[in-house]
């Protein structure tokens, strides 16, 4: 058991060491809080196969629950702070920012994903383009909260991974430090594999056309426009 303690201190200053500032206690601390409860929340009030109600609208009830949990603690805050952008949210310091994606529904390893989300695209490449420190670290200044969970066991994990990517297919981490495990909550940085891959939660298409009664003037084509779409 001292043995084991030892170990656990060894990896808790390593992981320590290796992110950002502002990726502190207090903030480890608000990620565990908000993740869990959105979790929690997801599955008692949204999740409902019967009704239609499956994985994909839990992924999303989570994702938003998660965003507005997030905007209420740093709407305001300092240095972190909530922004909304063109993409969607996302947590910002002065260097940083911070998405938040599900990564999986059990304790799996990375895999492959054929269509990464543009957000994550942009984040690795900007990765990509770090410059190295005095210590032959790059720095990451793009960063996601990578959550993995299911309805009846609520949240598993948590790490705090910067995205990599390798040509247009694969999306991996250049570095994940796992800040939560389900098995063992009290360990600040548990022991754990690399986290999974953002999970797809493609909405389906949508049918547009307008009412019978709607305005003529929707119907007509925009002035230098033709019906088959010429110049």
């Amino acid at each position: 058991m001292a043995h084991q303690l030892r170990d656990y201190a060894n990896l808790s200053r390593m992981a320590d060491t290796t992110l950002p500032q502002a990726f502190d206690r207090a903030f480890r601390d608000a990620l565990r809080q908000d993740t869990s409860a959105a979790y929690g929340l997801a599955a008692d009030r949204i999740y409902s196969p019967e009704n239609g109600w499956g994985a994909l609208m839990y992924g999303l009830a989570i994702y938003f629950n998660l965003d507005h949990r997030l905007r209420a603690r740093y709407e305001n805050g300092s240095p972190m702070r909530y922004a909304t952008t063109m993409q969607g949210s996302e947590l910002r310091t002065t260097d940083l920012r911070v998405r938040w994606k599900k990564t999986g529904a059990r304790l799996t390893g990375p895999g492959e994903i054929h269509r990464p989300s543009d957000v994550l695209i942009e984040l690795a490449n900007e990765n990509m383009a770090v410059q190295p420190t005095l210590l032959d670290q790059p720095t990451l200044s793009n960063w996601v909260i990578a959550h993995s969970g299911n309805p009846s066991d609520g949240l598993l994990t948590i790490h705090l991974a910067a995205p990599r990517i390798a040509g247009t297919r694969y999306i991996g981490w250049h570095q994940s430090v796992a800040i939560f495990d389900a098995r063992r909550p009290q360990l600040d940085f548990p022991d754990l594999e690399a986290p999974g891959l953002p999970e797809s939660m493609e909405l389906p298409d949508l049918l547009i056309g307008f009412r019978s009664d709607a305005p003529a003037a929707l119907h007509a084509p925009k002035h230098g426009d033709t019906a088959s779409g010429g110049q």
